[in-house]
């Protein structure tokens, strides 16, 4: 879906500048992407299918064995639920902050009319600076939603990091 996603967003940055769409389209998608990203992140919450548990808390990465185990036996599985929430709109805050940081860099370099070589040069220039710009702040703020999704894990089952992953992954 992530590629549909980017391929879609390629077509759109192609389109303003065939089409000499306004520059400022070029910041109204480059915030858009993300922004849709997030929402349905936090959207997954209302799903049975949330996508921090399909994506973190699974079997591939953690023992679900030993976790659930664990947790039956201290009635924590509410708590858990908690922590993967707080962990969901984390990263659905990571791409808040990837929106607002793309609509403003987007702003800030994409100036010139859609169709011309100074327009393609900015989109070069974007492009460029969105990844220490954009993607690692955003990652950063991935980084905690993860880590404090492990953090309180190792908190409320006592078990170590290493005792935490599956079996799968040990072996590795």
């Amino acid at each position: 879906i992530l590629n549909i996603i980017g391929l879609f967003s390629t077509f759109l940055t192609g389109l303003v500048g065939v089409l000499q769409l306004p520059s400022e389209y070029i910041a109204y998608k480059e915030a858009a992407v993300p922004l849709l990203i997030g929402l349905a992140i936090v959207i997954s919450l209302k799903t049975p299918y949330p996508l921090v548990k399909k994506l973190f808390y699974n079997d591939t990465l953690l023992d679900m064995d030993k976790i659930n185990s664990i947790l039956d036996e201290k009635g924590q599985h509410k708590r858990v639920e908690k922590v993967l929430d707080i962990s969901t709109y984390m990263i659905g805050a990571s791409f808040l902050l990837s929106s607002v940081l793309n609509f403003t860099l987007a702003k800030l370099i994409v100036t010139s009319p859609a169709g011309t070589e100074a327009f393609n040069v900015e989109l070069g220039k974007l492009t460029a600076l969105s990844y220490p710009l954009i993607a690692l702040p955003s990652t950063l703020v991935m980084f905690l939603a993860l880590w404090y999704m492990i953090s309180q894990l190792k908190k409320i089952t006592s078990l170590s990091f290493e005792d935490l992953l599956s079996p799968q992954l040990k072996e590795k």
